[in-house]
């Protein structure tokens, strides 16, 4: 059985509060072992996620699961931050598209809302980032996430 996604791990400062009322925002960090962190900042409709650090095949399982926790508990989906990536391999790009699935089913949406030129990269190889809403390829323009109910 897994545990709340916003109350397990290493608390940060405040510990995130599924169902937060309307316009309160909490944050809980949990770390998943020593090159990858996750922060949390939880909302009323859609959770964000950012990572931080490198993502292999050491940490997929449990990377999976974390998100995964995080997406089911969410109304509308999840936002993710790859920003602070250094490094993600086709073990990282496969939770990613597992993620996508399970919020296709669930009739939410997985969105990356900023991603390292690392991460970038790694997604217009594979073709994958339009699966993800847009991540802008300059990195000063701004993103504003849209909804991908329109998209095949």
């Amino acid at each position: 059985m897994f545990e709340d996604p916003f109350t397990f791990g290493r608390p940060g400062p405040e510990a995130a509060v599924p169902g937060a009322a309307a316009g309160q925002r909490h944050r809980a960090r949990r770390l998943l072992l020593d090159y990858l962190a996750v922060d949390f900042t939880a909302g009323s409709e859609r959770p964000r996620a950012q990572l931080k650090g490198e993502i292999d095949m050491d940490v997929t399982d449990r990377l999976h699961d974390v998100l995964e926790q995080a997406l089911v508990h969410s109304r509308t989906g999840l936002d993710i931050d790859m920003s602070g990536v250094e490094f993600c391999d086709s073990s990282g790009l496969n939770v990613l598209l597992r993620l996508r699935l399970t919020a296709q089913a669930g009739g939410r949406t997985l969105t990356i809302t900023d991603a390292s030129p690392q991460v970038k990269r790694l997604l217009a190889v594979t073709e994958t980032a339009a699966l993800f809403t847009a991540v802008p390829a300059d990195p000063h323009t701004p993103h504003t996430p849209h909804d991908e109910t329109h998209r095949p």
